[in-house]
């Protein structure tokens, strides 16, 4: 018993250290594997009592970054952030794919510039609303350029937001996108809202008569647009009433396109009356309209009273307009009295030579008209017209002007449209109306030939130079154009 009490027992492990702990906070154990662990790895599983198969992976911490290490890591922060670029890019194919149209290439490769041409992309309505969303995040685009893009009212809806609100866009071209009624109502209703935007490009949009009264309230209160084209639509009396109104009271539009339209009768009376008020508009194109078709001389009138009185208005487009004889002269008259006009088109219209003639003789004894352009494409002359063709372009006046009639006899040399007779070739018709015409002339019976030339220059022939600038006037006396 003394021995037994004698024995001491051995001495207790000590508790691990929290150093050793700490170590242990990055160990997890893996009981599948059967793999012999030996060295510290197996005491620290006997010292959480782990037996078997069990095996205890050890893993450490990876050192601290350094310096250089660390700017990487902050250019790389920097580069991942996305660009303004990437926010339209990812904004666009978003919309597109919720609205289901097809993403425009064009848009994607530069979604940032100063003028956005996608002419004739098939926009459509949906396609207006998806592009939208992006260009509301663009700040500088100035040109927008949506031509032929199938709009219709509901993608000029689509697109009220953005135009309206949009800070940038000044120039804005809408052509052939089929906007008709309602559409040309939205896009005036953004004009009156808008004010930076100075150049509006709505021909070929199928707008008819009746809208012209958007166009016309839009001019009264715009101050800022320049800048207007309305070629190529169904304009016509109504539409003229309500643009010559707005025209009288517009102090800033300065170039109008009323190309291929309508107007004519008091619609186009109105209209010239309008522009005679105007003190801002520089260029007025109303060619291929039918300006000469109405009755009455009121038109030829308001012609005349447009040169004398506009001292603005810098180039005039008339040409294929239908315009007589009567209206040529009073265009003459009017030429007569100006002073400002620079470029006048008045070719391709119903005229003989007695108008060209009266026209060039306007613009030869004007000593103060600035006119360089002077266009009477297709208009007849005379061989005596030359002499004053050399004296414009002698001041540096370019001159264009249709055939040169020499003799009375050019206007019969011209092929005969009539059929001959029954049994008759075209040959013997021919002859037969020259020896008819032959006889004629020689007992003195015969017709004045519609364009009437004389070969006698100014100065001969009993004809004083200082007699010319009666020309004028004698020709608006004339019976033959009242």
């Amino acid at each position: 018993m003394a021995d037994v009490a004698t024995r001491r027992l051995p001495p207790r492990k000590p508790p691990l250290s929290a150093s050793k702990n700490a170590e242990l906070v990055f160990c997890h154990i893996d009981r599948k594997s059967g793999l012999n662990q030996s060295g510290t790895a197996q005491q620290k599983m006997k010292a959480l009592g782990v037996c078997g198969k069990s095996i205890l992976r050890v893993s450490t911490p990876s050192p601290p970054p350094e310096d250089e290490d660390d700017d990487l890591n902050l250019v790389g922060a920097e580069s991942s952030k996305p660009s303004v670029d990437e926010i339209k890019k990812r904004l666009y194919t978003r919309e597109c794919t919720k609205l289901g149209v097809t993403p425009v290439g064009a848009f994607l490769r530069a979604p940032s510039r100063t003028a956005l041409c996608l002419p004739h992309y098939s926009l459509g309505p949906m396609g207006a609303r998806a592009l939208s969303v992006p260009l509301m995040l663009d700040s500088t685009l100035t040109t927008l350029d949506l031509e032929g893009n199938g709009l219709g009212p509901d993608g000029m809806s689509n697109l009220r937001e953005v135009l309206t609100d949009h800070c940038a866009i000044t120039h804005l071209n809408l052509k052939r996108n089929k906007l008709g009624y309602k559409g040309a109502l939205v896009a005036c209703q953004i004009l009156q809202t808008n004010r930076l935007i100075s150049t509006l490009n709505v021909s070929a949009n199928q707008i008819d008569d009746k809208a012209g009264v958007f166009f016309a309230n839009m001019l009264k209160a715009n101050t800022q647009l320049k800048r207007l084209d309305l070629s190529d639509n169904n304009l016509a009396e109504v539409a003229g009433r309500q643009l010559g109104g707005a025209l009288g009271q517009n102090e800033t539009l300065e170039s109008l396109d009323l190309c291929w339209n309508h107007f004519s009768g008091n619609g186009a009376v109105k209209l010239l009356d309008g522009v005679a008020e105007n003190v801002s508009l520089k260029e007025l194109a109303l060619a291929y309209n039918c300006f000469g078709k109405s009755q009455g001389e009121n038109q030829s009138y308001s012609l005349a009273n447009l040169l004398q009185s506009n001292s603005a208005l810098l180039c005039l487009d008339l040409s294929s307009n239908r315009l007589l004889d009567r209206d040529i002269l009073m265009v003459a008259k009017g030429l007569a009295d100006n002073e400002s006009l620079q470029t006048l088109k008045i070719g391709r219209n119903l005229t003989s030579v007695c108008a060209a003639s009266s026209l060039l003789a306007a613009v030869t004894l004007n000593a103060n008209i600035k006119v360089s352009l002077l266009d009477m494409r297709d208009l007849p002359v005379s061989q005596s017209d030359l002499v004053k063709v050399d004296q414009l372009r002698a001041r540096n006046t370019q001159v264009i002007h249709g055939r040169v009639h020499q003799t009375e006899t050019d206007f019969d040399s011209k092929p005969s449209t009539r059929r001959p007779k029954s049994g008759q070739s075209e040959e013997d018709e021919n002859k037969t109306r020259s020896d008819s015409a032959e006889d004629q002339t020689q007992n003195g019976t015969g017709p004045i030939a519609t364009y009437v030339a004389t070969t006698v220059k100014p100065g001969v022939g009993g004809q004083d130079e200082h007699q010319q600038p009666n020309q004028v006037q004698e020709l608006l006396d004339d019976e033959t154009f009242e």
